[in-house]
């Protein structure tokens, strides 16, 4: 088709004057094409910054641990004032020193990988001291055209606290049940229907009150009812079952069979 064009425009074209136009314009249209995808991929590149810039996450990529790129989000996290501050510095200098090793690791071993996106949690160090607990995302991706990781940060600081006083006060509601010698157990009424079959927990007290060690017999309804004597258990059923219908909380005593009798 092309020859066919070259000869109604140009009849007198020589043969090698053919080919020579052939290439030229081949050339051409290569390089414009050439032109296309780069301003395309320019474009591309630069949607991508706006949108990471505006996230509320901190976000940086990072090649073989360098910070090559970081969001305004992650400027603030690293405790930095402008992002001049942050590239060229390698991450690991901001990893908490426990963290280090694993975070290396997983620097090593995922660098290539464009399949999966990794998950897991990572204190930091920012540059004035503070350390943040921080939920990751990283996943593999080119950015200028050369294989990068891309890593997103959330702080999870607060959670954690909130963990952590959360395991201090069952620690400290354990002891008080040792030594007053009271046990507490509750039962999951996600479906009340079906109550008598939801998941039971138990406090370590119960154990020792039912004559057993913590963790020697497996926490379950069946075990706590086989601990009451025989001659309550119906009207222990009874009580619990008219309790959830009305909704309203009981008392009751009853006797229980320890496990040396």
């Amino acid at each position: 088709m092309f020859e066919l064009v070259t000869t109604l425009l140009f009849p007198s074209i020589t043969l090698w004057g053919s080919h020579f136009l052939t290439i030229v314009v081949s050339g051409a249209v290569t390089a414009f094409t050439s032109l296309f995808v780069f301003l395309k991929s320019r474009e591309v590149e630069e949607s991508y910054r706006q949108l990471v810039e505006q996230s509320p996450d901190a976000v940086l990529v990072h090649r073989q641990g360098e910070i090559i790129f970081a969001n305004r989000a992650c400027v603030s996290l690293f405790g930095a004032s402008s992002t001049g501050q942050l590239l060229g510095k390698q991450l690991l200098d901001f990893v908490h020193p426990d963290d280090r090793e694993n975070v290396g690791q997983r620097i090593r071993e995922y660098k290539r990988d464009f399949t999966n996106v990794r998950h897991n949690e990572t204190r930091l160090i920012a540059l004035n001291g503070k350390e943040t607990h921080t939920e990751v995302l990283a996943c593999s991706i080119m950015y200028h055209r050369k294989a990068a990781i891309q890593v997103n940060y959330r702080d999870i600081s607060l959670r954690k606290q909130a963990e952590k006083k959360l395991l201090e006060s069952e620690a400290s509601l354990a002891s008080a049940q040792q030594v007053a010698h009271l046990g507490s157990w509750e039962r999951d009424l996600t479906d009340p229907d079906s109550w008598e079959q939801g998941p039971v927990r138990w406090s370590d007290e119960v154990f020792r009150i039912l004559g057993y060690n913590v963790g020697e017999i497996e926490v379950s309804r069946a075990n706590f009812i086989r601990s009451i004597h025989p001659d309550d258990r119906d009207r222990i059923r009874e009580l619990t079952a008219a309790a959830l219908r009305e909704g309203r909380p009981y008392s009751s005593d009853y006797r229980i069979i320890l496990l040396s009798t």
